[in-house]
């Protein structure tokens, strides 16, 4: 069957793993912000992310600077295996509704403009 076929090529261990993954990223390791610049040389307004792989997991932050990806969100989620199969899900129906990225906005547009579509 179609579970299978989809459970063979993404095993639940390699999901796990991807929450996991997901998990230390946002909450525990540690991350400065730094700045970006576009193709033409100019600095954009919103820096980017850039991991901290020595001081992964410690409990002090090494510089003022540093912090973790989800620092001052209000809710921290529990990132679980079926959260990761939902999204993967999501892109595979996305991918085969709309070949243009354009039109995949639609989905989330209510009904007259949008599509009626549950997720």
């Amino acid at each position: 069957s179609l579970v299978l076929i989809f459970l063979l090529i993404f095993p639940l261990t390699l999901l796990t793993h991807i929450a996991n993954e997901t998990k230390l990223y946002a909450y525990k390791d540690w991350v400065e912000p730094k700045e970006r610049v576009d193709r033409n040389g100019n600095k954009t307004k919103q820096p980017y992310l850039a991991p901290i792989i020595k001081l992964e997991h410690s409990i002090e932050p090494p510089t003022p600077a540093t912090r973790h990806c989800a620092d001052g969100k209000m809710k921290q989620y529990t990132i679980t295996p079926y959260f990761v199969l939902a999204w993967l899900e999501i892109l595979i129906y996305l991918g085969g509704l709309f070949g243009d990225r354009h039109n995949q906005d639609l989905v989330w547009n209510e009904m007259p403009h949008g599509l009626s579509i549950p997720f």
